[in-house]
């Protein structure tokens, strides 16, 4: 059905903070263009942000497993996840729209392929400002796609604005690029599993996220889960969950958000028809939780959980959901 807008985020939160990219690049290989799109590939390898970084290595499709057993040990990545992160940093050019989207990919550093999820900025923010978000993700076994959108990141533009639907038909596009074999970059070929993907997103990033995987105006097929940070269902023009088949939905939320009330994400939760969860991080601000806080890691380890329960069908992460959600500031809210 379609929905009124229950608000807009219009002050950015993230004034202030570093727009420096991701650093460490030690290979840099330029691939010719295809039909959709040129793809400019740059990568490092590093293990998740709070463990000691690796040596860096040179990329290629195929890498030596750094999988251990002891998920304390130096190298690993989050809680209970065995791999250390490599980040692959890529150009993808969409020649259609005359527009290019560089992304930092976090990806675990092993042979085998994992799950793909891109996850979506805020306004005025940077892909950067989530990287520790991004690495426990990785760590737990998923490869990561964090663009920084052309419109809205500050690491591309002095000017900043909102773009919430152009976005999601970038989000889209990247789908395109690293899902198909002619156009995934080569340091990515072969990390990357069949089936279905994973979107997240963060503020208006998370309100992009939502578009992408519940409103009839964007949404991907190819999407099976959806994480919603501080974020909501409204923008778009088509109507929302109107499918039999919709998504499963995380949604979070900072009950102490000053820029996007915690009401946001419950009109969305209780407007969902599929597998929903809804989580409230107690005192949380709009952004801390997902970018600087402590709870950064458990919020990790959440999500993780949830895309192994609702991308891969694993029923011992589904049946750990519960515990995931109420640990340190988080709380299970339905």
């Amino acid at each position: 059905m379609q929905r009124r807008a229950p608000g807009r985020l219009t002050e950015p939160p993230y004034r202030g903070w570093s727009g420096a990219l991701v650093a460490g690049v030690t290979v840099v290989m330029v691939l010719a263009f295809a039909l959709t799109g040129g793809v400019a590939v740059a990568a490092t390898n590093r293990s998740s942000k709070r463990k000691a970084r690796t040596s860096p290595v040179l990329a290629s499709p195929v890498r030596a497993p750094t999988r251990t057993d002891d998920a304390s040990s130096e190298g690993t990545g989050a809680v209970g996840a065995p791999y250390a992160v490599r980040t692959v940093t890529v150009s993808l050019y969409d020649a259609a729209r005359d527009r290019t989207i560089n992304a930092t990919i976090y990806a675990p550093d092993a042979n085998g392929e994992f799950p793909l999820v891109v996850m979506v900025h805020g306004y005025a923010a940077a892909a950067s400002d989530y990287e520790t978000l991004d690495a426990e993700v990785a760590a737990a076994g998923f490869v990561v796609a964090a663009p920084d959108f052309p419109e809205s990141s500050r690491a591309v533009t002095t000017s900043p604005s909102r773009d919430i639907v152009g976005q999601a038909t970038d989000v889209s596009f990247v789908l395109d690029q690293l899902l198909t074999p002619e156009t995934v970059p080569a340091p990515l070929f072969g990390s990357i599993a069949d089936g279905p993907v994973g979107v997240m997103g963060h503020s208006d990033g998370g309100v992009t996220a939502a578009g992408v995987a519940f409103n009839s105006a964007a949404a991907d097929p190819r999407i099976g889960a959806a994480v919603i940070m501080s974020g909501g269902a409204f923008e778009f023009s088509g109507s929302w969950f109107s499918g039999d088949n919709t998504p499963a939905l995380l949604a979070i939320h900072g009950t102490a958000d000053a820029v996007n009330p915690y009401a946001s994400s419950q009109s969305l939760y209780d407007e969902a028809n599929g597998a929903k969860w809804l989580v409230a991080v107690d005192g949380g601000s709009h952004s801390g939780p997902f970018t600087s806080d402590p709870s950064v890691i458990d919020v990790g380890a959440l999500i993780a959980g949830f895309l192994h329960a609702y991308l891969e069908g694993d029923a011992t992460a589904a049946a750990q959901l519960p515990a995931l959600a109420d640990t340190g500031a988080l709380s299970l809210a339905s």
